[in-house]
């Protein structure tokens, strides 16, 4: 999606639209009320409500913002959980449960760092917020698509044609990212398995989504390559521990960049969030 900028100020993003009059506006053209700021701004042609547009025009593009989410990875709340992770690799016996638990936690923290890019906040969830709510059952969820996408995988390696494997692997390779981003927003199977959701996302990006792709492929191996650099200098028992840090570190950096992507394309995804300097958090606008 293009960004769509002012229609008096050709160099300045939209922020506002009014809908009957098929005009967009940037905030040179909607001042706001200082003096009543709850106050919504209206049309100066019809003095209809205007609609906002949240940051959607205003986000950096997120290939441009890389280092932005290894840094984010390194706030307190993803530290600890990686180093929560690094932890249980030490003391927690090898017993399934156990880690079904651990690892839904883990789950449920990811999907929250996404959503909280996804509406533009930069600060990351603290670990607490890992152990309260609601969302465990995302992991569950999520292992229910992961289960469907090996199924897949299955299927194509009966056919005995290395083409239609490739084909498949490559298909879920592409797919995956938006069925997460989809879960991540709608917490349903329904919306992650979903062709028109899941296309949604997709459609939204554009060709961009192969830039997230292939961002996302290199930071999904990245904890396997350093681990395997590593893995003649380091004895196994320290080995583990690094390895399961590095991979809740490069799985908030991932899950970060998610988020943003979804946050620079709200418009087509259809919601509004701003970047903290408009009088609105979250508007849907269909």
């Amino acid at each position: 999606m293009d960004k769509i900028y002012c229609h008096y100020h050709s160099a300045q993003p939209a922020t506002w639209r009014c809908l009957p009059c098929e005009r967009h506006y940037g905030d040179c053209c909607v001042p706001l009320n200082a003096d009543a700021p709850e106050e919504w701004p209206r049309c100066a042609l019809c003095n209809e409500r205007l609609t906002f547009l949240g940051a959607a025009n205003t986000a950096q593009p997120f290939w441009e913002r890389i280092p932005a989410f290894f840094a984010y990875a390194l706030q307190s709340g993803p530290l600890a959980m990686s180093a929560m992770l690094a932890l249980a690799s030490l003391f927690l016996p090898p017993a399934l449960l156990l880690w079904l638990v651990l690892f839904s936690v883990a789950t449920k923290y990811f999907y929250s760092v996404i959503e909280a890019c996804s509406l533009g906040v930069g600060e990351a969830p603290s670990l607490a917020s890992a152990f309260s709510g609601e969302g465990f059952s995302l992991f569950f969820k999520q292992l229910a698509v992961f289960f469907l996408a090996f199924a897949a995988l299955w299927l194509a390696a009966d056919f005995d044609s290395e083409a239609v494997y490739w084909a498949v692997t490559i298909g879920l390779l592409l797919v995956l990212p938006a069925s997460i981003i989809r879960l991540a927003l709608d917490k349903t199977l329904g919306a992650a398995l979903s062709p028109g959701e899941v296309g949604q996302v997709i459609r939204a990006m554009g060709w961009r989504y192969l830039i997230l792709c292939a961002f996302l492929f290199i930071l999904w191996q990245s904890p396997a390559w350093v681990t395997q650099m590593l893995a003649s200098g380091l004895p196994k028992v320290v080995l583990m521990p690094v390895a399961m840090f590095l991979f809740g570190y490069f799985s908030v950096a991932m899950c970060a960049m998610m988020g943003y992507a979804v946050y620079q394309y709200q418009g087509a995804l259809g919601y509004a969030a701003d970047d903290g300097e408009n009088p609105a958090t979250s508007t849907k606008f269909f």
